[in-house]
């Protein structure tokens, strides 16, 4: 192999984050559901926060986390499918809409979302307009997008 690329794709990139240019909290509210799913975890992280004296997620974003909104971050209203997680991790999100693939990837200071094939523009726009209102929403904190 050479070390050129080989394809030259088009896809929609949209790369989300907050206005204040902040790390967002998903891996906070990702353990704050794993709190919630499975006891023992709750317990053994209320221990952890105590030895750390972290701050707790509510305290961070001046309100209480809306896990059920978090839950909902990679599901717009837009008719689609979710393809269950691979072997990425929570960090990758996938769904399909109208056959295309439209992956999320969680990089802690911004959520970038790619198209991976063609959509119509206007689905692209509402896609990324939903995802920065769930963001900022669950953020408590006006968060922004822009093309990459």
């Amino acid at each position: 192999m050479n070390g050129y690329r080989l394809t030259a794709r088009q896809w929609p990139r949209r790369e989300i984050r907050r206005e204040d240019g902040e790390t967002t909290h998903l891996f906070e509210y990702q353990l704050a559901i794993w709190e919630r799913e499975i006891p023992a975890y709750q317990s053994q992280m209320e221990e952890l926060s105590g030895v750390l004296k972290t701050p707790s997620l509510e305290e961070v974003l001046g309100m209480p986390p809306d896990l059920d909104r978090f839950e909902r971050l990679y599901n717009p209203s837009i008719a689609h499918d979710d393809i269950p997680e691979g072997e990425e991790g929570y960090r990758v999100r996938r769904i399909r809409v109208a056959g295309v693939i439209v992956r999320y990837v969680d990089d802690l200071d911004c959520i970038q979302m790619t198209v991976e094939g063609d959509l119509p523009e206007e689905v692209v726009e509402l896609l990324s307009r939903e995802l920065v209102e769930t963001l900022t929403a669950i953020e408590n904190s006006p968060c922004q997008r822009t093309r990459i």
